[in-house]
């Protein structure tokens, strides 16, 4: 069994390691704001999530130290400065699973990165806001140098989405989920523009 690291606590990560926990994985948690991780705990004894099953690491040393496979839940690229400068050389950790929105660019910089430690990096951002993960109706956009389907990792991507398509190139992932975005706030915006002419 995987050892499972979440590294990023806010809705999104709260979300995604409660889909975890609940499902039986035991599950270490690490954000970089101490008040972020006090909150999780306020949030996993309000619902009820079983305190054998997830850990509090303090550093994000000691959350790649017990971990085998983590996914990242970081709201913008200045958090990935963490991943860039600290903790992953000589870690137990093989696969990172990126389930942020950065820039394409950033991702390919990641990529290579890990590519030179021998760490698999996956792209997989979510079309869905935290309460699509909770409730287990999460989108995700696939793409790994592993297929999705022979991945030792799979019933973990299982878990975050009810839906997945793949990608044949790095980048791709990241540009669709963008795109979708840009279309979905332009949809909004006519939307309000026709119901405030009305």
């Amino acid at each position: 069994i995987m050892r499972i690291g979440v590294y990023g606590l806010g809705p999104f990560g709260r979300s995604v390691a409660s889909r975890f926990i609940y499902s039986g994985c035991l599950v270490n948690c690490y954000s970089r704001s101490s008040s972020t991780r006090e909150l999780f705990l306020s949030y996993a004894s309000d619902c009820g999530l079983p305190p054998d099953l997830y850990y509090i690491t303090n550093t994000l040393s000691e959350l790649t130290s017990f971990s085998d496979i983590i996914f990242l839940s970081l709201k913008n690229d200045e958090c990935y400065d963490d991943i860039f400068h600290r903790a992953f050389i000589d870690s137990a950790v093989s696969v990172i699973v990126d389930l942020s929105t950065i820039s394409p660019k950033n991702s390919l910089t990641l990529r290579s990165s890990f590519d030179q430690m021998k760490v698999n990096y996956v792209e997989f951002p979510q079309l869905g806001g935290a309460q699509s993960i909770c409730n287990g109706i999460s989108t995700g956009l696939y793409f790994s140098n592993t297929n999705y389907s022979s991945s030792d990792y799979k019933y973990l991507i299982d878990l975050v989405s009810n839906k997945i398509f793949t990608f044949d190139s790095p980048g791709d992932p990241l540009k669709t989920k963008l795109l979708h975005n840009f279309l979905a706030a332009s949809l909004l915006s006519s939307l309000g523009d026709c119901l405030s002419a009305s």
